[in-house]
């Protein structure tokens, strides 16, 4: 069975979407081939696919002057792709303002009207001749647009992976090039759902929002892992109590970070010694740094390498899970349902998750008690000083945490769902 999987970066171990690609095919049976179209500039990075296509906005625009066709087949860990290329796509991206990120967003999709991609996709998809192709919906109109090309020249079936919201207008934004876009995004969406043949999402209430929404049945899958092992046991050398938050702080999660630093330094003024290790490649704002140094239990250490983050995580004290607690933020995260809370279940450790009751991953740990929620700044301090003070509570939230992976998140129920729909 040869299975096409659309991703907008890089089908790589390094980054969020290459990872949960990663995470739901390693393992799959020797007769399911892997192959990838991606719409970036850098080199994959995983042992699966066999070969990918890649096609960028750069790709196109170059296309035009030396009059080719854009798209490049690029090998797996082959680092053959320019490096120069791969930084200026980062800093465009990066650099872009909200409203100038807009405009970006309406210049990238005009220039994926043009069909100097087609010629390389279609040779690509007829080579690979696949049975199926999956998709995470993405919230762009142009993989939209290059999952319905590549059916209709293809007798490829059409598996689709709901992990954020990009339909309903249930959102704030007082950008008005916000919700033009919107509007054209949900025309592109609905498509997709359409040609699908199967779809999945993420978190319950997405599944059961967008049952609604398309009138057609919406199947949970998430990230997961292997929890039919031995729970780890992690007894902790810290010489103080240690809190550790890794991941982007952005989309507000920074305010409750800081709200978390507020009640550590608290504490420590108690007389107990307790900090927050941040591990984050989030270019901070200087928002983001005023709040973060104000508070002197915070400790910002910038990125670290994906392996890196597992040691850091398995020998924490307590790991941290924020949402943000504004309006705007909340609706945004409301369907979605953060991979990282199944990387922190796994490592046998407690969490600490702030957040709000109506924002998917809060309400699967409220659901299942595996983890110290707050949804309330004000009894942030109260239920800190608990998770310092109580030993047996952290030992007990940590194994809720292993016992709600592994009924929920368990990778070989997952796999084999993900199979036969495939078949």
């Amino acid at each position: 069975m040869n299975i096409i999987v659309i991703t907008r970066s890089s089908w790589s171990n390094n980054n969020s979407i290459g990872n949960t690609m990663t995470n739901f095919f390693k393992g799959f049976p020797l007769n399911c081939k892997f192959y990838n179209i991606y719409y970036r500039t850098d080199t994959p990075i995983n042992d699966i696919c066999v070969n990918s296509l890649s096609i960028s906005e750069l790709s196109i625009i170059k296309s035009f002057f030396n009059k080719s066709e854009a798209g490049k087949i690029v090998y797996p860990n082959s680092g053959g792709l320019k490096e120069s290329s791969v930084a200026l796509e980062k800093n465009i991206y990066r650099h872009s303002s909200a409203t100038s990120g807009y405009l970006l967003k309406f210049l990238r999709e005009i220039i994926w009207l043009t069909p100097n991609w087609k010629k390389h996709t279609k040779e690509y998809v007829e080579s690979v001749s696949p049975d199926v192709i999956f998709m995470p919906v993405f919230g762009c109109y142009y993989p939209h647009r290059v999952l319905k090309y590549i059916k209709s020249i293809s007798n490829a079936k059409v598996v689709i992976f709901h992990a954020d919201d990009n339909y309903t207008m249930r959102q704030f934004s007082l950008n008005p090039l916000f919700w033009l876009y919107r509007v054209g995004l949900r025309r592109w969406v609905k498509r997709t759902v359409d040609i699908a043949d199967t779809q999945y999402g993420i978190s319950e209430i997405q599944c059961e929002e967008y049952k609604g929404c398309f009138n057609k049945n919406c199947k949970l899958i998430t990230k997961g892992y292997n929890f039919n092992i031995k729970m780890p046991v992690n007894d902790s050398n810290n010489t103080e109590m240690t809190f550790v938050y890794t991941g982007n702080v952005n989309v507000g999660r920074w305010r409750s970070l800081a709200i978390l630093g507020e009640a550590l330094d608290w504490a420590c003024s108690k007389g107990y010694k307790a900090h927050l290790d941040i591990y984050s490649g989030t270019v901070l704002t200087k928002s983001m740094k005023k709040a973060f140094d104000k508070h002197h239990s915070i400790i910002f250490h910038g990125s670290v390498s994906a392996k890196r983050v597992k040691l850091l995580q398995s020998n924490a004290d307590v790991l941290v899970y924020v949402e943000s607690m504004n309006l705007k933020n909340r609706l945004e995260v409301h369907q979605s349902f953060s991979t990282k809370i199944v990387d922190y279940m796994y490592s046998g450790n407690c969490i600490l998750a702030i957040g709000t009751s109506d924002e998917a991953s809060i309400a699967h740990m409220i659901k299942h008690k595996c983890a110290q929620v707050i949804t309330n700044q004000n009894e942030t301090k109260e239920k800190v000083l608990k998770l310092i003070k109580n030993s047996d509570l952290r030992k007990s939230l940590a194994l809720s945490a292993w016992n709600t992976g592994k009924e929920y998140h368990n990778i070989t129920k997952i796999q084999m769902e993900l199979l036969h729909s495939f078949k």
